[in-house]
């Protein structure tokens, strides 16, 4: 059997072929009966069941990101199951190592399956995709599914170091280094490209993300609501917006590390009206707050009932700040479609199926590395600024990248030589 991975030619992802026949598993977050749901398909638009309830279910209690991660990873599940013609519940050693294999992307020689993929993911992405699939094993009952074996097993061993039962080959997807985060030049570009479209909101979303550490989720929640000023004694103007969730969120709205708003009685709780646990406030330039109210007030195109959002200050009408050009509220993957066509008019890449290197995560990632190498800000100021709950956080963004590490060398080696030789290589 040969499992093949290509570009979807609707963009924005990836398909699978098996044998040459393909094999579609969607996926897609609705409302339904006043609450969100997640529902599982295959390609005849049969629903599929399993995965659908446990999603649903768990995403109650847990954060968008880790729904989205959940989706996704069993969503590869489900098109590997498809693939090779195996329920889950069904699943052997063989298969188990074989969709372990599948998800790295890059792997073993062999002649069982044939596999030519185009995204190679990472062993921390492996493993937290493989978290969902043991508490979904749990929650089937398959109390002898291979993902549930200890840890220490021998097979449990060679499979978590990549050698498992199960041969395989594969074209590995081509190794180049896309950036981490947006440097100054790149953020430029963006910039220009994005005016010469003429996408205002495009533009002011970069800003709120590059320059003020915004995550995308919580630029596309805000509403007319949370945009503040006010004069200080001493004459001077305050511009800040305010991050909190609301019951009108959609999934990708949400601002993480912060109450979630189950219903219009969250908003008068303790906790909700309770700094850097309910909200929290972001102070912005003089000059991004007009361009923000400008649009607000003349670029807005809203008409449509659906980019109303609650009050949770008593006004009589808020809306989404950021609508599409249909006058609904601007969805996340309308929006990275967006983007990644700007990055590809400007050359820079996109690194398809790789979440380490999430686009809209590159503006965050731009504006730490902003605040430490340029303005020189103390790893405690930059946790702050980031909004950050632990310095741990934190320092996940002290990631240089080659190019970075290629500069560093360069000016050490010069500063060694200096000191040994001053100057002089031969002494």
């Amino acid at each position: 059997m040969r499992i093949v991975e290509v570009e979807d030619p609707a963009g924005g992802g990836s398909r699978f072929l098996a044998d040459g026949k393909p094999v579609d598993v969607s996926c897609r977050i609705v409302q339904a009966g006043g609450r969100m749901v997640c529902v599982f398909y295959d390609a005849d638009l049969n629903l599929l069941y399993d995965p659908s309830a446990f999603v649903t279910r768990e995403m109650l209690a847990v954060s968008e990101n880790s729904v989205r991660q959940m989706a996704t990873a069993l969503k590869l599940l489900e098109t590997f199951s498809k693939s090779i013609g195996v329920p889950f519940r069904q699943f052997s050693r063989t298969e188990a190592s074989g969709f372990m294999q599948f998800l790295r992307g890059t792997l073993s020689d062999g002649a069982s399956i044939s596999f030519d993929l185009r995204t190679a993911r990472s062993e921390a992405t492996v493993g937290a995709y493989l978290k969902h699939v043991r508490s979904y094993a749990r929650s089937l009952g398959c109390e002898s599914s291979p993902f549930l074996e200890r840890a220490d097993s021998s097979w449990a061993r060679r499979a978590i170091a990549g050698v498992a039962p199960l041969r395989l080959r594969a074209t590995p997807a081509p190794e180049f280094e896309a950036p981490r985060y947006f440097s100054i030049p790149q953020y430029r570009s963006i910039r220009e490209e994005l005016h010469r479209r003429g996408d205002v909101a495009g533009t002011l979303l970069c800003r709120l993300m590059f320059e003020h550490g915004l995550r995308i989720g919580e630029a596309l929640g805000l509403t007319t609501e949370d945009l503040k000023s006010s004069v200080e004694r001493d004459g001077n103007i305050r511009h800040w917006i305010v991050l909190r969730n609301r019951a009108t969120d959609r999934p990708w709205m949400k601002a993480k590390n912060l109450l979630d708003a189950k219903s219009e009685a969250t908003y008068r709780s303790p906790e909700y009206r309770k700094r850097r646990v309910g909200y929290q406030s972001v102070y912005v330039s003089g000059s991004l707050f007009g361009e923000i109210a400008d649009y607000a007030e003349v670029h807005h195109p809203s008409t449509s009932p659906e980019c109303r959002a609650d009050s949770v200050e008593g006004g009589e009408v808020n809306e989404y700040l950021f609508v599409s050009r249909a006058g609904r509220p601007l969805s996340a993957s309308a929006w990275n479609k967006r983007l990644r066509s700007v990055l590809q008019a400007i050359e820079i890449p996109v690194d398809k199926g790789t979440r380490s290197t999430n686009l809209n995560h590159r503006f965050r990632h731009g504006y730490a590395m902003l605040l430490t190498n340029v303005l020189g800000c103390g790893e405690y100021e930059v946790m702050t600024l980031m909004r950050h709950r632990s310095i741990h956080s934190t320092e996940v963004y002290h990631r240089p990248t080659e190019e970075d590490v290629w500069r560093m060398q360069r000016e050490i080696v010069g500063e060694i030589e200096e000191e040994l030789f001053g100057g002089n290589e031969d002494g």
